[in-house]
């Protein structure tokens, strides 16, 4: 099994035991990390070269990936025509939420989370998952996994 499909089985394992506010951000954490490492397996795959394949997967910024991902729902695909466009709106909306829910849970001591939202969060990744499982072998699907890498200006 896949390194980020071991951390979506994780996050839904955070789930099942008892409740704290420590399981139910790491589940959450852990769903984010599951949908970051997704994305950088596949573009890696990409790469012709397998040797370079794990020197090009720490190139990958959060931030950057946040960028490109919002990009998509906000400008480039705002209005989805296509299943494969509605898919990559949702891995991408998917992809900004879980990261920000990512950032609160793992710095804002202010910040609660019930069993629900960690549960729905949890859904989402792997709703990401189901989506982007239809779409990966598309042209929009590895123009986002080029953008997740590259600022527009470097095209």
């Amino acid at each position: 099994m896949a390194y980020h499909d071991d951390l979506l089985e994780a996050a839904g394992d955070l789930l099942l035991v008892p409740q704290s506010q420590a399981t139910l951000r790491r589940a959450v954490s852990t769903a984010y990390y599951a949908v970051f490492h997704l994305l950088i397996h596949e573009s890696c795959q990409l790469w012709i070269q397998p040797e370079h394949r794990q020197s090009l997967a720490r190139q990958y910024d959060h931030a950057q990936m946040k960028v490109a991902s919002r990009q998509i729902y906000e400008t480039k695909f705002k209005t989805p025509v296509t299943p494969a466009e509605k898919s990559l709106v949702t891995v991408a909306e998917n992809f900004v939420e879980l990261q920000q829910l990512r950032h609160n849970c793992d710095y804002d001591l202010r910040f609660t989370l019930s069993f629900k939202d960690a549960a729905d969060m949890v859904e989402q990744a792997s709703a990401s998952f189901d989506e982007w499982a239809k779409i990966r072998n598309e042209r929009i699907a590895t123009d986002y996994l080029y953008a997740l890498l590259f600022k527009e200006n470097r095209r």
